[in-house]
C-alpha cells in the first residue's frame, strides 16, 4: 500500500506543532490498523518528513509504503526514497531496491 495516510505513527514523525495538537486517538488508530494488517514500513531514506506546510516550519511523515514481510524478504534492500518536494506540500516517494 502506498498513500498519504494523514496520520503519524509516533511523535518524532511530526515537527512544528504543539504536542497537544497531535491527538493520541488518531495515532493509536493508525498504529492499531498497522498492527492488525501486519505490514512493514519500507525504510525511509534521504528525508525524514514527506509533508511540509507551505510557508511554515510544520512538517510530518504522512506518506509511506506499507508492504508485507514476505514482500520485503523477496525484495531485500528495498527502501522508500523521498524526493524533493515538487507539489505544494508533499514529497514524491519512490520504492527502490538499494544497490551497494
Amino acid at each position: 500500500m502506498l498513500g498519504d495516510f494523514n496520520a503519524i505513527r509516533k511523535m518524532d514523525e511530526r515537527r512544528g506543532r504543539l504536542k497537544i495538537e497531535v491527538g493520541g486517538t488518531e495515532m493509536n488508530e493508525f498504529n492499531n490498523f498497522i498492527q492488525n494488517m501486519e505490514p512493514e514500513d519500507a525504510p525511509l531514506v534521504r528525508r525524514r518528513f514527506t509533508w511540509y506546510k507551505p510557508n511554515s516550519h510544520c512538517k510530518n511523515r504522512l506518506d509511506r509504503y506499507l508492504v508485507s514481510k514476505e514482500w520485503l524478504e523477496k525484495w531485500l534492500g528495498s527502501i522508500t526514497f523521498v524526493s524533493k518536494r515538487s507539489v505544494p506540500d508533499h514529497c514524491p516517494l519512490v520504492l527502490k531496491k538499494f544497490q551497494c
